[in-house]
């Protein structure tokens, strides 16, 4: 049963409990897939599914251009997660460092300012 985004908030407590540091990546898919869940989409590192015989990953390619125009409609995203009502959400405010890296770090290698430039992702 995959974990879509629009469930996300089902396990937000878990999500910011590992972004916390409270948990780590074993107890927070072990959490999830006491819900229910056994795929998500949460971000947490290919090296921790190379040490799991029993996880698998799916890498998928997209072309670049149509990625670059999909992600310029989803990345607002991460300044919405800051600005009322959304900061009044604690669960919410316990993920948002993650949600920064996911979505300003990662697809811009390490150049945030970058994150609505679409040459720069």
């Amino acid at each position: 049963n995959v974990l879509h985004d629009d469930e996300a908030a089902s396990v937000l407590d878990l999500y910011g409990e590992y972004c916390r540091g409270e948990t780590n990546e074993d107890e927070l898919h072990a959490a999830v897939g006491n819900r229910g869940y056994n795929c998500s989409f949460f971000r947490t590192g290919w090296k921790w599914a190379a040490t799991k015989p029993n996880v698998k990953v799916v890498l998928t390619t997209r072309d670049a251009e149509k990625w670059a125009d999909s992600w310029l409609v989803v990345a607002p995203l991460s300044i919405y997660v800051t600005q009322r009502p959304y900061r009044w959400i604690k669960s919410l405010q316990a993920v948002v460092p993650n949600i920064y890296e996911r979505m300003r770090e990662v697809p811009t290698g390490g150049h945030p300012e970058k994150f609505f430039d679409r040459d720069g992702l």
